[in-house]
């Protein structure tokens, strides 16, 4: 199984539900919390009811600065080739007009919230133990989440190798992704 970001969490719960299931993993830049603690005060606002929802539709304003709300998932938003600039800000101005969008990222970031303050201890517990082997793959430049937790998870788990991608932010497959690439293509033929 192979998952980026909160692709990557989902992978890791199914390998912990039914490890029949994943032969190897490889997880990129994200994968479940391991290490508990409470939403920095810059989510707080997107969290609390109401006043997400709320700023999640004031985005509506300026598609600048809607697109602008991109720039922590990458290392260098601007050094892209402008079709995927284009693109990214067609598509990112089409999701701050979603009801459906609206719903689901706050869903999901609540519940990733939640999953961080209440259940870190349990998966720290489970993944410690998990004999799936697995490769992380995890952008330098990434500032939501940082590389810190990617060692984290490397040291934790018992059969797990961390590569490191440079000059990448969060979505390494927009800036980087003959790198990435390479690696996936190493991981899955070991």
């Amino acid at each position: 199984l192979v998952g980026h970001s909160l692709g990557a969490a989902i992978a890791q719960r199914l390998a912990l539900a039914a490890p029949a299931l994943a032969e190897r993993l490889v997880l990129i830049d994200g994968g479940l919390p391991i290490v508990p603690h409470r939403p920095p005060p810059v989510l707080w606002l997107f969290l609390t009811p109401g006043l997400g929802e709320a700023f999640y539709t004031s985005l509506r304003r300026s598609q600048d600065g809607a697109y602008d709300t991109l720039r922590p998932y990458y290392h260098d938003l601007d050094a892209l080739p402008e079709d995927e600039r284009t693109f990214l800000r067609e598509r990112v101005w089409a999701r701050v007009w979603s009801s459906t969008q609206r719903r689901a990222f706050l869903s999901t970031l609540r519940w990733l919230a939640a999953e961080q303050a209440l259940r870190a201890e349990q998966y720290r517990s489970q993944l410690a133990t998990s004999s799936t082997p697995t490769d992380i793959i995890w952008a330098d430049g990434d500032r939501i989440a940082p590389g810190a937790a990617g060692a984290a998870l490397a040291a934790l788990l018992p059969n797990a190798a961390l590569h490191k991608l440079a000059a990448s932010g969060h979505n390494p497959q927009h800036e980087r992704p003959q790198e990435l690439l390479h690696l996936l293509e190493h991981a899955l033929t070991k």
